[in-house]
């Protein structure tokens, strides 16, 4: 086998290059190739060159290859025309940089690349962005991504007990003035800060890193577009916690590491959270199941090179493994996704879709995709479809495929005179268990039909709910399974929503320029990307839709006549997986799946009221998007490839045929069945008061409880209330539909109870089950104690073995400190700083003061505001000692660790209420001198108010 040499020798002592050169050679071997680097270029050998190319050594290069030395090219730069690197007309106003602004120097080094290209075998690039520029500026080279992936030996640092870790900030890399402010900013404040220069010693960085709680990825200045790979890729591989400043541009790593748009602040918030070892290697465990670099190498090389120069470098077809001779020349992927322990199943589609990674990602849940075949170019090789039966027949034999998923779309298309030939194929395969996949021709047409009615399919597989129905009605199972959705790509952020209104698509099709015209012409600002082919990654896409308020989804066709009317497009749900609202051109699929919580219209009109509406009122816009962000997750491809098979690899490892009447489930378009405990069929539910018989003398108190799953909990809770000795009037504000989150569910509930005559209003977790007598004992103690604003009881904690009980708030920032003793040590009335949401008996008269909780903190750290505020006016905050009530732990009521977009939210809250009630932040965002107020300013403005000399 012929060595593949690496050379650094046109980067000096490649120190800087280190860590691409290590890549490259290791991910190499991984993917079975043998490679060296090297210092001096190779004759006679396939040379990988990083560029930075200078004459002399671009000449040299050219004589090797006129002898026959082969060589690839690995681009790291920006091209800008016919230059790298010229910013001058994006970077105005920016600080000078020696090096990006040599144009002199950046000119000649792209003449050089210009000249080694027009003989390099490829070009790879570190930057996925840049490879389809580099394409159109070198039609005829091959231009590939190199992508970065996972590599056991790349670890090389052993990370210090978070304990013994004494650099809260670490920043390798150039130190240009915009972050040395941001590195300065921190240290201003007291944090523990180290920044090592690019050239920094490899034993000397790696000592640093074990060293460091939290490392930091900073933009090059404050308008830079692009993050860096290869600083993710370094420390993702050695369980480095990074956190990076959003930049306008995604990579292929964005899930694996911390995102930031308020980098001084958000590094402080994430330094408190702790637990660094664990949150970093959380993320390279990820990072290692889903991108294992052999794997990406393999699928590189055989992209960039021919079979013949494959053949030279000791790779005999394929460099993917074969399972038998007789299948080595077969058009097929061998797939990533394995485990031993589920069952075999086997891919067969028409050609190469360009869907093909939705659909492994959410199969790999269930089963171990053993193989991809391409049928059109098999049945090529085969010289006739009559072969193509035994051909699959003998593989799954061969194998032991339990599973086939067979993609029945185009081949009748294609092969228009071998109808009858497919419909025996369809008969003689022999694996019972075949699902048929619509995802390209999902609208409901008849011939599928036929197809389908002489297949031995289980179950039909299509992405259009609609289609569903319509298999179903002529008696073929059948569900809706969309392709986008999977949680490695499709996922939430607490971040900036920075883009009022995304569009993606093909402009040519149904009205949609007609549509985009009309509301530019009304004012509003519109993003589009991906151009008519879609040539986004999935990546890249979804951080535009995390990026977005309001994404726009428009019919394919000109009239409620055409077919693409009826079809269900994923851009609906890729919008919700990632937190955005979609508003749609009228789509019957979609009204199936959503109702009335997808926004649509008609006309574009109707449209540009829409987004006025919704842009204008951010409280709608939010109670909108909730509900339907909320309704989407019945239909994540995960969930649904999960419920067929009923999560139990045993029943679909054996003989026995799936159940598919109960895994269809009566809708076929909602494959999950929605919360086991309804409420209500009318939501909110608001309960009959319940009234014991010994209270007549006492007023009714209204109860507020925000619900989400777990409907043991509320049952739970719901019977403690029923024995109550005061009467009570409960509002179950059922979160399961459109999960609004606590802060709103409790005062949509007071605002309520204020029309009433109510004396007080109690907030209550559906996981606190009171004692018999807790209301009343906490309506007596403030009918003592007129100032008393706020009464909680004792929180014992359920099953706790010491018998131990929370008696009041402690520290409230970041994330809160409750006071813990025995419950008897707490028998007593006491004034408190702040107590725990979890059950609070609020005076009316005081909210009618104070006002309803602060809509800004979602789901935590209201019950703490509040309690504040209260004291501020003048009122008092009680635990109250004869009160009782059982708190099971764990946060149960809230879903917690059911929904990503989750601990973001409660992230956020933090960061409100630190801008609030710590920081003065919000007051100088929100006051005219705001910004002129700095901490030495207002220093001296005070000392001037008390008299003070400065």
């Amino acid at each position: 086998m012929q060595a593949i040499k690496i050379i650094y020798e046109n980067h000096g002592a490649g120190i800087h290059t280190a860590d691409t050169l290590s890549m490259i050679c290791q991910g190499l071997e991984l993917a079975g190739y043998r490679a060296d680097i090297e210092k001096e270029l190779a004759p006679g050998h396939l040379n990988i060159l990083l560029e930075n190319f200078t004459d002399e050594f671009t000449e040299r290069v050219l004589k090797l290859a006129d002898t026959g030395t082969d060589f690839i090219i690995v681009a790291t730069e920006f091209l800008t025309g016919n230059t790298f690197n010229d910013f001058r007309e994006s970077s105005f106003g920016l600080p000078r940089d020696v090096h990006y602004d040599n144009l002199a120097y950046w000119v000649k080094r792209h003449h050089n690349f210009q000249r080694l290209s027009e003989r390099a075998l490829a070009v790879w690039h570190l930057s996925e962005h840049q490879v389809p520029v580099y394409r159109q500026a070198l039609p005829g080279c091959r231009v590939e991504y190199l992508p970065h992936g996972y590599i056991a030996a790349f670890r090389r640092v052993v990370m210090r007990p978070d304990a013994d870790r004494d650099i809260d900030f670490l920043f390798t890399g150039s130190l240009t003035p915009y972050r040395r402010r941001i590195l300065s900013a921190l240290e201003k404040q007291g944090y523990r800060v180290h920044a090592a220069p690019a050239m920094t010693a490899h034993f000397h960085r790696e000592q640093l890193l074990a060293r460091t709680r939290i490392a930091l990825n900073l933009r090059q200045h404050a308008q830079w577009l692009h993050p860096s790979n290869s600083r993710f890729h370094y420390h993702l591989n050695n369980a480095s916690l990074l956190l990076t400043e959003r930049c306008h541009y995604s990579c292929d790593l964005d899930a694996y590491v911390e995102h930031s748009s308020d980098i001084v602040n958000e590094a402080i918030m994430s330094l408190s959270c702790g637990h660094f070892s664990e949150r970093a290697e959380s993320a390279l465990a990820r990072f290692a199941k889903a991108r294992p670099m052999g794997h990406l190498m393999a699928s590189l090389m055989e992209t960039s090179l021919t079979a013949e120069k494959l053949a030279q470098l000791g790779i005999q077809s394929s460099n993917k493994p074969v399972v038998a001779p007789k299948h080595e020349h077969i058009e097929s992927q061998h797939v990533v996704f394995s485990d031993e322990k589920k069952p075999k199943a086997l891919v067969c589609l028409s050609v190469k879709p360009l869907w093909e990674d939705h659909l492994l990602s959410s199969l790999a849940e269930v089963f171990n995709v053993h193989k991809i075949i391409y049928l059109t170019e098999l049945i090529k090789k085969l010289d006739h479809i009559d072969h193509l039966s035994k051909f699959i027949n003998d593989f799954v034999d061969h194998e032991g495929i339990s599973f086939i998923f067979l993609g029945i779309e185009r081949l009748h298309k294609q092969h228009t005179n071998f109808y009858q030939h497919f419909r025996k194929f369809y008969s003689e395969i022999q694996c019972r268990k075949i699902y048929a996949l619509l995802f390209d021709d999902v609208v409901f047409r008849k011939e599928n039909l036929d197809f389908l009615e002489n297949g031995p399919f289980e179950m039909v597989l299509t992405a259009c709910p609609l289609s569903a129905l319509k298999y179903q009605e002529c008696n073929i199972p059948a569900l809706f399974f969309p392709l986008e959705g999977h949680e490695k790509w499709y996922f939430y952020e607490n971040n900036n929503r920075d883009i009022d209104i995304l569009f993606y698509g093909d402009l040519r099709k149904g009205k949609r320029k007609e549509y985009l015209s009309k509301i530019r012409q009304a004012g509003f600002s519109i993003t589009y990307v991906g151009g008519q082919t879609r040539s986004l990654s999935i990546m890249e896409l979804c951080e535009y839709l995390r990026r977005s308020k309001i994404v726009l989804n428009f019919s394919e066709s000109f009239n409620t006549s055409g077919a693409t009317y009826y079809q269900f497009k994923g851009r609906i749900l890729e919008a919700a997986f990632c937190g955005a609202l979609c508003i749609s051109e009228k789509n019957p699929p979609a009204s199936l799946l959503f109702g009335n919580h997808l926004p649509q219209f008609s006309t574009p009109e109707e449209c540009i009221n829409l987004i006025d509406l919704l842009l204008k009122d951010h409280i709608l816009y939010e109670q909108v998007r909730i509900a339907f962000v909320s309704r989407s997750e019945l239909y994540r491809p995960a969930k649904i490839i999960k419920n067929i098979f009923q999560f139990n690899p045993s029943k679909i490892m054996g003989n026995d045929p799936i159940d598919t009447d109960s895994s269809v489930g009566i809708n076929p378009f909602l494959s999950v069945n929605p919360a086991p405990f309804a409420l209500s069929s009318d939501r909110p539910l608001i309960s009959s008061a319940t009234q014991a018989s010994n209270s007549s003398a006492l007023p009714t108190i209204p109860v507020i409880i925000p619900a989400y799953r777990k409907p043991e909990q509320l049952r739970q809770c719901l019977a403690c209330l029923e024995q109550q000795t005061q009467p009570v009037d409960v509002f179950v504000r059922d979160n399961n539909e459109d999960n609004i989150y606590f802060t709103a569910a409790a005062n949509e509930g007071i605002r309520r109870f204020l029309a009433t005559d109510c004396p007080a209003i109690l907030l209550l977790n559906q996981d606190m089950y009171l004692a018999a007598d807790a209301v009343e004992r906490l309506w007596r103690f403030m009918e003592r104690h007129p100032r008393c604003g706020i009464a909680g009881p004792i929180e014992m904690i359920k099953g706790h073995p010491q018998n131990l009980a929370k008696g009041g708030g402690l520290e409230s920032f970041p994330w809160g400190r409750h006071r813990v003793a025995p419950v008897d040590a707490l028998r007593y009335d006491e004034r408190l700083h702040w107590i725990n949401g979890v059950c609070l008996l609020l005076r009316r008269e005081m909210i009618e003061e104070i006002g309803l909780l602060d809509r800004n903190l979602k789901f935590i750290c209201s019950d703490v505001d509040y309690c504040l505020t209260a004291r501020e006016r003048g009122w008092q905050v009680w635990r109250v000692g004869d009160a009782l009530g059982e708190h099971e732990p764990g946060g149960a009521s809230t879903g917690l660790g059911d929904n990503p977009e989750l601990e973001f939210i409660k992230i956020k809250d933090v960061l409100f209420f630190a801008k609030k009630w710590l920081t003065g932040d919000l007051y100088r965002k929100l006051a005219y001198d705001g910004q002129a107020l700095t901490p030495e300013v207002i220093a001296a403005g005070i000392r001037r108010l008390r008299g003070e000399s400065s």
